[in-house]
């Protein structure tokens, strides 16, 4: 897997990178700033392998420079990494052109081509992943995307997992807080002049999950649901009593340029699900072809959902004849409208709603009503196994 990061990693820095440092006035050619990269991945990797929980992570950018000078590359070589080889790799751009950086891009493309391969199990979905981190540092084995330090900007998540709701491919990029007014002005501009992205907690989402959608499809050939989940945000410091998170759930869906943002950031054909609370139903107006109807009280809005009242056109998403069905054993029953939201901006939204056992909370979701307009049986199918949690059957036909 190495060999293809690595080869990866060099069409990519000629297309989206740069060839240089900002500290030093020398140059690399594109295929030894690859070769760097991929000897920091492969450091990366066997520090991981070593027992890095015991030893923590490399304590300095000089301890990772070591550990990748002295990394066989696939193809037999080493690449002695220097510190300005070192800075050429770590600043080459995060995103350009609407596409992921270089550097990233390499590690998110190298999972695709290892799902195509059938050595991990297909994605369910792209999400980020804030509410399920509880500390400051995410660190785990099935982690990419660490730097120098402890700290994550970017963390690609393999294989299911219960606590992110059965998506198996989660992206987390995310800021330290929902609220640039949290953020000094002079910060903000700093890491905005450099990174050239506009560090807004919807813009900055839905940015890198375009470049991992983008390099997905094209190195999988396969659209996956984006979704947008309710997310538990990084709590000021007054607010700590021992926890890095919030109690409060902050939801991008809930924002009043979400609408807009998806429709602006995120590809034409990828289907976006956002997930609201119930208190974001207030004063929306159900449209079906039965008539119209101001939703006064969200709660027993969803109830009757669940209840499937004829006036409401529920229909369940049938997974009978589904090619994914054995995986989607025992998951929620998932319902949807056959009428919209309409919000009092005008904007129009098909409702998504996971009905759980008995004693338990229904979650709402929202699609964009446009997008929602054109999905077939297939695209129906991706939703349901983005929402699905993961089961042993899964696990047991991709094993064999």
């Amino acid at each position: 897997m190495f060999g293809i990061y690595q080869r990866e990693a060099l069409e990519l820095v000629i297309e989206r990178g740069r060839n240089r440092s900002d500290s030093h006035d020398g140059t690399f050619l594109p295929e030894t700033i690859a070769n760097g990269a991929t000897a920091l991945q492969i450091a990366m990797a066997e520090h991981i392998r070593s027992g890095h929980r015991e030893n923590g992570p490399f304590r300095s950018a000089q301890e990772l420079q070591d550990a990748g000078s002295a990394s066989v590359l696939p193809d037999g070589r080493v690449q002695r990494v220097s510190r300005n080889l070192f800075e050429a790799v770590v600043q080459q751009p995060t995103q350009t052109d609407g596409r992921l950086g270089p550097i990233v891009a390499a590690a998110t493309r190298t999972i695709g081509e290892a799902v195509h391969g059938g050595l991990l199990l297909p994605p369910a979905s792209i999400m980020t992943v804030t509410r399920t981190i509880e500390r400051r540092h995410l660190r785990a084995d099935a982690t990419i995307g660490s730097r120098a330090g402890g700290r994550q900007d970017h963390g690609v998540v393999v294989g299911p997992i219960a606590s992110i709701g059965g998506g198996s491919f989660s992206f987390a990029s995310h800021l330290p807080t929902q609220d640039r007014g949290d953020v000094p002005g002079e910060l903000l501009n700093y890491h905005e002049t450099r990174t050239k992205v506009e560090l807004n907690p919807l813009t900055a989402r839905m940015s890198v999950q375009r470049g991992v959608w983008l390099d997905l499809n094209e190195t999988l050939g396969i659209a996956l649901p984006i979704v947008n989940r309710g997310e538990r945000r990084f709590a000021p410091v007054e607010e700590q009593i021992g926890l890095e998170t919030s109690d409060e759930l902050w939801y991008p869906a809930e924002q009043a340029s979400w609408f807009d943002d998806v429709a602006r950031s995120l590809p034409p054909d990828a289907i976006v699900l956002g997930e609201v609370p119930l208190s974001w139903l207030q004063g929306m107006t159900y449209k079906s072809s039965l008539g119209e109807r101001t939703i006064a009280n969200p709660q027993h809005f969803v109830e009757e959902i669940e209840l499937k009242l004829r006036m409401l056109q529920v229909r369940t998403i049938d997974r009978s004849g589904m090619a994914a069905r054995d995986d989607l054993e025992g998951a929620d029953e998932v319902v949807t409208l056959e009428g919209d939201l309409v919000a009092t901006d005008g904007s129009e939204y098909k409702p998504v709603v996971v009905i759980p056992g008995p004693h338990a909370k229904s979650t709402v979701y929202v699609i964009p009503a446009e997008r929602a307009a054109g999905m077939d049986e297939v695209r129906w199918e991706s939703v349901l196994l983005a929402l699905a949690p993961p089961t042993w059957s899964r696990y047991r036909s991709f094993l064999g």
